[in-house]
């Protein structure tokens, strides 16, 4: 990918990863807390740089902005948590279909859930609804991948893998053991509600696992 979004800072893990990984690429990471940025970059070794810009707002006021240019992102990573879960208008399908208006052509969206969850059934065919077709990634999270084309089969998969591995390989982990987690099977019921800005109680929703 030549530009990134990610919602959501945390530690700054996942940027100083890409950043190590994808060296020319061009990150913009949004952190609705400045708190969160100051930490990052205090304990965890997060630093922003020319290519790696730190825009504090909120998510979706980012993403509801940049749909007035021309910016457009190859790779858009969703993982902005509160203190509960995902804040509910993160969540809904008027949301993610903002989130895939930003998307360049072929563009790839990866957003971080919680596999067991309150909201797992509304998520999913949220996500359905907007997206289609899904890779459901299932270990203590889950992790949605989605593109706006046709998802890959696995021997795609399993060839682009083989050109990251030697990269992979410093991280500890080998793409054998996790291309088999990438699935379509659908493990939620399709008649639960889709979240919208009208019915998006996600608080509430969690608190029923």
């Amino acid at each position: 990918p030549g530009s990134v979004l990610i919602i959501g800072l945390g530690g700054g893990t996942i940027p100083r990863t890409l950043r190590q990984l994808l060296p020319q690429t061009r990150i913009d990471v949004v952190e609705i807390d400045p708190a969160v940025v100051r930490v990052a970059a205090r304990y965890f070794g997060f630093t922003a740089s020319d290519k790696t810009r730190v825009i504090e707002t909120d998510g979706r006021v980012y993403v509801k902005r940049a749909l007035r240019g021309t910016q457009r992102y190859d790779l858009i990573m969703l993982d902005a948590f509160d203190h509960e879960y995902i804040p509910e208008h993160l969540l809904t399908q008027e949301f993610l279909e903002e989130v895939k208006s930003l998307l360049a052509p072929g563009g790839v969206l990866a957003a971080n859930t919680f596999s067991s969850s309150g909201l797992y059934e509304h998520e999913s065919v949220t996500y359905a609804k907007v997206f289609e077709k899904f890779f459901n990634l299932k270990r203590e999270n889950r992790v949605i991948l989605t593109r706006l084309s046709a998802l890959p089969d696995k021997e795609q998969l399993r060839t682009t893998a083989q050109q990251f591995s030697g990269s992979f390989d410093r991280y500890g982990f080998k793409a054998a053991e996790l291309l088999p987690l990438f699935t379509q099977e659908r493990d939620w019921d399709p008649g639960a509600r889709v979240l919208t800005d009208q019915y998006s109680p996600a608080n509430l929703l969690n608190l029923e696992r």
